[in-house]
């Protein structure tokens, strides 16, 4: 019996990676979840970036509804 076993190996046992692809296919089921929302929701508001006010100094934060924007190739208007 084999007592090490590469990373490869198990990841052929398993079926590879799936992890990305679950994460991608969960935050596009939560974003349609709170696109279904009514319009005066918070947290809706606060996904599409429709807070009003300045941010701070500094390199912008990575926007969430860009992840959304990107993974399908889709513009924000069709999104939202």
């Amino acid at each position: 019996m084999e007592a090490k076993k590469t990373n490869d190996e198990v990841l052929q046992k398993v079926g590879g990676r799936q992890l990305p692809g679950m994460l991608v296919k969960r935050k596009l089921q939560y974003f349609g979840h709170l696109m279904r929302k009514m319009e005066d929701n918070l947290e809706k508001d606060i996904i599409t970036g429709s807070i009003p006010g300045n941010r701070r100094r500094g390199r912008p934060p990575c926007a969430w509804i860009n992840d959304i924007t990107d993974w399908p190739d889709m513009s924000t208007n069709k999104v939202l």
